[in-house]
């Protein structure tokens, strides 16, 4: 009877230190707060966009009505009467 064969033991993998955990989860977490203070920026613009388009729709309106009026009245505007 032959001896019982030896097996070698696997290759232990080398312990990993928590830095690289803590390194990728610090990435992580500086990304979500990246994009949430993004998504605020965004909406901040969104709102000044609005409101400027809203002034300028209103200072293009404010003439073109003055002009209809002045179509619209045979004699010309009422200051030069």
């Amino acid at each position: 009877m032959s001896p019982s064969p030896i097996y070698p033991q696997p290759p232990q993998q080398p312990q990993r230190s928590g830095l690289l955990t803590a390194l990728v989860a610090g990435a992580v977490i500086a990304l979500v707060a990246a994009n949430i203070y993004l998504y605020v920026q965004i909406d901040h613009v969104r709102t000044d966009v609005a409101k400027v388009r809203e002034d300028l729709m209103n200072q293009v309106e404010q003439p073109a009505r003055r002009i209809d009026r002045e179509r619209v009245d045979p004699q010309g505007p009422i200051w030069t009467r």
